[in-house]
């Protein structure tokens, strides 16, 4: 039983140093994200933000690339004259052509908040999904420009639900 053991944590081990040939760090960043709502019912946030390619990628004949990636970022938010924490970690498809320097990045993450409650607006619970699609644009080897919509809410867990829809403006720095 032991030899078997031994066996299968070798092969994991093989395993998992193939994967982390793809595995690696992507881009690194900041974001800056407001609503669309005006004085004191606006919500701001600015987070730093990071992308790992993980090792699920896909070319296609015609230079179409789909690439599996996680993403992990920590900030502030603000809104209704509150202050808090927020972080969030999950994955995210990147999808583009080769010839063309413009992404497409779809995704949804869990997220951390640390408080429920901004003035009047009540989350209802610290844990929330963050759901969003947007445009990332490479300026140069290294420099990406990036729009994002995005969504958080409780997705219907807690008795008040009354999400949070930002706009997302990202500056990054690909490795």
């Amino acid at each position: 039983m032991k030899r078997v053991r031994v066996l299968l944590f070798a092969l994991a081990l093989g395993v998992l140093s193939t994967w982390a040939e793809d595995f690696g760090l992507d881009t690194c960043g900041a974001r800056f994200g407001f609503s669309h709502h005006k004085g004191v019912d606006r919500f701001l946030s600015s987070e730093a933000y990071a992308t790992w390619n993980l090792p699920w990628h896909r070319t296609s004949g015609s230079n179409w690339t789909w690439q599996c990636q996680m993403e992990m970022s920590a900030g502030w938010l603000g809104g209704r004259g509150e202050d808090g924490f927020v972080g969030s970690l999950g994955p995210m498809l990147s999808v583009g052509h080769k010839r063309v320097p413009v992404r497409l990045a779809v995704g949804v993450s869990p997220t951390f908040l640390s408080r429920e409650k901004y003035g009047p607006t009540d989350f209802d619970s610290t844990l929330q999904f963050t759901s969003h699609a947007g445009l990332n644009v490479r300026l140069n080897s290294r420099l990406t420009l990036g729009y994002r919509f995005q969504h958080t809410s409780n997705a219907g867990l807690g008795q008040r639900n009354p999400g949070l829809n930002l706009n997302v403006i990202a500056v990054g720095w690909r490795f």
